[in-house]
């Protein structure tokens, strides 16, 4: 059960480099905005933060299984940085992307030029 656990953890975070890496852009035809924080930076700060999450759920998941014992700060552990998934997860798909929605016209003109 734990190793079916990990192995679909690592495919989650294979699948979220995937979509980080796919959707970068060269950083030298970025320029900061002038009105505040855009949309596409909250974004990549929420994937990022997502999976710098995600990594850290995995590392004490396997510290978990090396251990013969697990200790409730490891499980305390466990179990807040899955409620930081779920409330990055959340955040990225009842936030961000209806906005994305709404803006996809615009999106992909900035981006085409």
């Amino acid at each position: 059960m734990a190793a079916a656990t990990l192995h679909n953890l690592l495919g989650t975070l294979n699948d979220s480099l995937s979509s980080v890496s796919s959707s970068l852009l060269d950083t030298a035809t970025l320029t900061p905005p002038s009105e505040g924080i855009s949309l596409l930076d909250t974004k990549n700060e929420l994937l990022l933060a997502y999976l710098q999450n995600l990594v850290f759920l995995i590392i004490i998941k396997l510290r978990n299984k090396q251990s013969t014992k697990e200790s409730t700060t490891r499980i305390s552990l466990s179990n807040d940085i899955t409620k930081n998934l779920v409330e990055l997860r959340i955040y990225l798909e009842k936030g961000v992307r209806p906005l994305e929605a709404k803006l996809k016209y615009q999106l992909d003109k900035l981006l085409a030029t």
